[in-house]
Formats: structure tokens, C-alpha cells, sequence
């Protein structure tokens, strides 16, 4: 036996120097239930942990737990990254805690305090973290967990502190300086945000696809040059630009280049053969911001005011409205009217519909019908809601999605426009803290709505004194994370589409009809109008009154102070 045993060692270590884990764990693995030494056991299940497979290793691991064998806290650790491995996180903890009491080593409470994280228990990590680099300062990787917890708590400034120190350890220093970039954004202190750009060390810590695309993003939200010799080299170094969100950072910031610039070639030259770069490009010669700025200043876009007490009238009237909102998902949708089969726009176009409908929730059947009924709500609106200069300068700064979705909404609506009056696109931000509004909306006969909120119209017509309306729920969008999956479940298109569609029939003249459901919710209003009703696109203002920030600007002080939800 002793023989056998000895010669199965050596075949795993023959195994393991050879790189072939898979094997060498699994040789292990049968010698474990030989010599039953838990380090046997251990080690099989760090090769096949480190061979990526999982399952395997956790199998290993529960093998020795049964018996309770575990006793020093390096194995109890390497159990406790396995059941990490598979999700069990609450198993895990349980083996770090026992570690901890075996010995209380700075190790063995850097992965409790990992395990709570992962329940999302961030106070108490924080609580091992700090107890860790007591022990051992020097721990980095008790700092980036740390650091990562602050910013789970939106403690950007204490995160922020703590990659600042990280950013010179030069294993560190990538993620480390994309972190601080990204606290110093949330937190609002762009000025640091600058010096950080000017560093040296910052550009020289460029080896990510995820660390260029940032620095290209803040050099144009902080209208900085970026160093690009440094960025050249990165994508270089990142194998070209095969990520999709990489070669968006460069397709944006050669929108900022004067066409004159040698730089243009030279990105090119970093993304040769990459059909969504190719087009992306051809498309910003073809579609210049001189031909969108020209059509759209002198459109004379109606006050909010204006419009407001139009909308006001609307109600007070009870004769079928339309408010219809168009932003960058729309003209995304809408942009392959303009140019078919361009890899570009229907990359972009894609996008936008993963993010309504989710991966595979629209045919090609599907878009066209509802191309189709979104340009019939866009020609019967009375109120077209659209973006103005100031959101497509600002697009062209932040998103390429964003800035070709808001590119093409305008530029559809002012080659189509008719008698429709235009206003801006965020009037549906005013609705809800104006007196006037409100006081017309509390006059209604009756209130619905259709959202994938159920609590929305109860909510408002008990705050406006309102006692009829039905509520239409819809699957929200989902692609948006602040949206619950109870909120998203079913699909929206054809089902909730066409049930809706009937839904609406059955609503009486004269009514409101409150509407926040992305693509399908412009083609609800259309609907509702038709029937004789007073139809209002609200879109997503609808989950900021329930209590969902569903968008970035609904949690700025600036916004919720003006802005009372239900």
C-alpha cells in the first residue's frame, strides 16, 4: 500500500510540473481516500480549483468536511476559496470563522471579512478588513476589499484614499488608478480627477481595455488631451481593439478630432479589419455634427412653460393628446431607417433592443412592426419631445450609443416633422413638481396607467384624490439594473404588447393615461389618444416617484431636491 501511495505521489507531482492540473488534482483526489491526510485533499482541490474546475474541487473539499478533518486553518481556508468558487458563500464563512478561531491570522480575516462582502453584510467586512491590516498593513488585498466595500456604501472618499495608496503598487496600480478615477467621478471632485490625468504614473499604468476606455471617457467629459501615444500602446498591448467598448472610446473621441488629425490613421491602424470600427468611422463623415447643429438651430422649440400649460389645457378639455418623448433609444431604433445593414447602427441598434426586450426578445418581425407603429405615434403627437444641441454635446462626450441614439432621434423627427409642436425631451422631469399639473391631473374623470410599477396609479390618484383608473403592468426593461426581476418577468413584446394594446380599447374618452414603458409605451400613447384619451409619455420619471433610481441623475441631491416622490 505504502508503495502505491508513494507512486501516485509522484505521478500527481509529475502531473502538476507537466501543467497538467486537471490530472494532478484528480490523482490526488483518489490518493486522498488512501492516505487520508487532509493536506492530500486539500491539494487536489487547489489544482482543480486552479484548472477551473470548480465543482470538482468543491466535491474534494466536501469529501474531507464530512469526516470534520479540518483542523489547521490553511486547509480550512483553501475549503473556504472553494465553496467561494461555487457561490456558497455562506459555507464559506463558516470555514473562515473556524480558521480565524484556529488562528487568528491577518489571512484568515481578509477572506471572512470576503465572505460577508459577498452576502453583502458590508459592515461587518469592513470590521475584518480593519482587524487584518491591523495585523498585517502591508495586506493589499485587505485594502481592495475594503476599498471596494466604501464604495458599495458610496463612501467614495474613503474608497478614494485607499486606491490612492494602492495606485503605487505597481500590480495594483491598473485597477487601482480606474478605481480612484471612478470615485473621484461619483464623488463630484473632477479637479482631482484632472491632476490624476496629468499624472505620469497614471498613463504608464495603462495594460486594460477597461483602463483606456476610462481615460479616453474623463480626458473628453474634462476636455483634456489624452496622452495618445499611451493609448496606442495600451490598445496595442490589449490585442487591438477586439472589446466593443473600447472601440467606442475611440470611435467618440475621433468625433472630437478635427478631420485633419494624423490620429485618425493611426487608431484606425489599431482596429484594421474590425467592421463595427470601420463603420463607425465612415458613419461620422457621413453624419458630421455640422449637418445636425445646422438642422437644429433654428427650431424654435417651445417653452416649458409653454408647453406645460398646453398640457394643462389638454387636461382640463379631456380631448385626445399626445405627448410623445423621444431620446437616444429611440433614435437608435430609429437609425437603420437611414442607413440598412450599416454594422455600426445595427450593433447600436442591438444594443438598445437587449435593453428593452433582453437578449432574444425581438425577431426581425417584431422590429419592423414596431418601426412601424412608433413612426405612426411620432406623426399623430401634439407635443414631440425631443434632444436639443445642449444633450447631443453632451452625448458626444459620455456615449456613443448615446450620442448616435440622440444624433438620429432629432434628425428623424426634422426630416418628418409636421404640424407637431417640439419641446425638450426631459419635459416629463417638470410634470410631477408643477402645481399646475398636478391640479389639472387632480380634475381627471380618471387616471390610468400602464408602467411595471402596480403601485404607481394607486399611489397617485390616493395623493390627488382621484377614485377611477386601471393599471395596465407591463414587463419593465431589462437591461436596467435598479429594476427588480418581479418587474421584469414576462415578455413585453408580443404578449404584454398586444394584451395591452386590447387593454386600452376598453378606456373611457376623456380620460389620463400615464405612460412609462419604454419602445412599446410610444405606440400605448398613440393608442390612447386614439381612443379619445389625453396620452402622456412619462417614461422613467414614473420609477424615480416609486422610489427606483433608475437613472444617474435621480440620485443627485440637485434632482431629488426639486423633485418629491410619491
Amino acid at each position: 500500500m505504502r508503495d502505491a501511495i508513494e507512486d501516485l505521489r509522484t505521478l500527481a507531482k509529475s502531473q502538476f510540473e507537466a501543467g497538467n492540473l486537471v490530472a494532478a488534482g484528480t490523482i490526488m483526489a483518489g490518493l486522498y481516500f488512501l492516505d487520508r491526510q487532509p493536506e492530500t485533499a486539500v491539494q487536489a482541490a487547489v489544482c482543480l480549483r486552479n484548472a477551473n474546475c470548480k465543482a470538482a474541487a468543491n466535491s474534494v473539499i466536501d469529501a474531507t468536511i464530512s469526516l470534520d478533518e479540518l483542523e489547521q486553518s490553511p486547509h480550512l481556508i483553501e475549503a473556504g476559496i472553494c465553496k467561494l468558487a461555487i457561490n456558497d458563500a455562506d459555507a464559506a464563512e463558516r470555514l473562515f470563522a473556524r480558521a480565524q478561531s484556529a488562528d487568528a491570522s491577518a489571512i484568515s480575516l481578509h477572506w471572512l471579512g470576503v465572505a460577508q462582502r459577498r452576502q453583502m453584510r458590508q459592515s461587518e467586512a469592513i470590521r475584518a478588513f480593519e482587524s487584518a491590516l491591523a495585523l498585517d498593513p502591508a495586506l493589499n488585498g485587505a485594502k481592495l476589499e475594503l476599498a471596494g466595500c466604501f464604495e458599495e456604501l458610496k463612501d467614495y472618499e474613503r474608497a478614494a484614499a485607499l486606491y490612492e495608496d494602492l495606485k503605487h503598487t505597481p500590480a495594483l496600480s491598473t485597477f487601482a488608478c480606474n478605481r480612484l478615477g471612478l470615485c473621484l467621478v461619483k464623488s463630484g471632485r473632477l479637479d482631482e480627477l484632472a491632476r490624476l490625468l496629468e499624472s505620469d504614473l497614471y498613463w504608464r499604468s495603462l495594460s486594460t481595455h477597461y483602463a483606456v476606455v476610462s481615460s479616453l471617457l474623463w480626458a473628453l467629459k474634462l476636455a483634456i488631451e489624452p496622452r495618445h501615444e499611451d493609448v496606442l500602446k495600451a490598445i496595442h498591448a490589449c490585442a487591438g481593439g477586439g472589446q466593443k467598448g473600447l472601440a467606442d472610446a475611440v470611435l467618440l473621441t475621433l468625433l472630437n478630432l478635427s478631420d485633419a488629425s494624423p490620429l485618425r490613421a493611426r487608431y484606425a491602424r489599431s482596429f484594421a479589419a474590425n467592421r463595427f470600427f470601420e463603420a463607425g468611422e465612415a458613419l461620422a463623415r457621413r453624419y458630421a455634427w455640422a449637418r445636425i447643429e445646422r438642422r437644429l438651430k433654428p427650431i424654435a422649440f417651445s417653452a416649458d412653460p409653454d408647453s406645460l400649460q398646453r398640457i394643462c389645457a389638454a387636461l382640463e378639455r379631456r380631448e385626445p393628446f399626445s405627448l410623445i418623448r423621444l431620446g437616444d433609444g429611440e433614435g437608435n431604433f430609429l437609425a437603420p431607417t437611414f442607413e440598412a445593414s450599416d454594422p455600426c447602427l445595427d450593433d447600436l441598434c442591438g444594443r438598445i433592443i437587449a435593453n428593452w426586450f433582453g437578449a432574444d426578445g425581438l425577431d426581425a418581425g417584431g422590429a419592423k412592426a414596431l418601426r412601424t407603429g412608433l413612426a405612426d405615434a411620432i406623426d399623430g403627437a401634439d407635443l414631440l419631445g425631443i434632444p436639443n444641441l445642449a444633450r447631443l454635446a453632451y452625448e458626444r462626450t459620455n456615449d456613443l450609443r448615446g450620442y448616435w441614439g440622440v444624433y438620429f432621434a432629432a434628425l428623424y423627427v426634422l426630416d418628418t416633422l409636421r404640424r407637431q409642436q417640439l419641446v425638450s425631451a426631459v419635459i416629463h422631469q417638470r410634470l410631477f413638481n408643477n402645481e399646475s399639473f398636478l391640479h389639472a391631473l387632480s380634475r381627471a374623470d380618471g387616471i390610468n396607467t400602464i408602467t411595471c410599477h402596480p403601485e404607481f396609479g394607486p399611489k397617485l390618484r390616493a395623493k390627488l384624490g382621484v377614485a377611477r383608473g386601471e393599471d395596465l403592468v407591463v414587463p419593465g426593461e431589462q437591461g436596467v439594473p435598479a429594476l427588480s426581476g418581479e418587474t421584469k418577468r414576462g415578455r413585453h413584446y408580443p404578449d404584454a404588447f398586444e394584451r395591452t394594446l386590447a387593454e386600452i380599447d376598453a378606456f373611457a374618452s376623456g380620460d389620463v393615461v400615464l405612460v412609462g414603458a419604454g419602445l412599446c409605451g410610444k405606440i400605448y400613447v398613440d393608442r390612447a389618444k386614439r381612443k379619445g384619451c389625453v396620452a402622456l409619455d412619462v417614461g422613467a420619471i414614473v420609477d424615480y416617484l416609486v422610489g427606483v433610481n433608475s437613472r444617474s441623475i435621480f440620485e443627485t441631491p440637485q434632482f431629488r431636491n426639486k423633485h418629491p416622490q410619491l
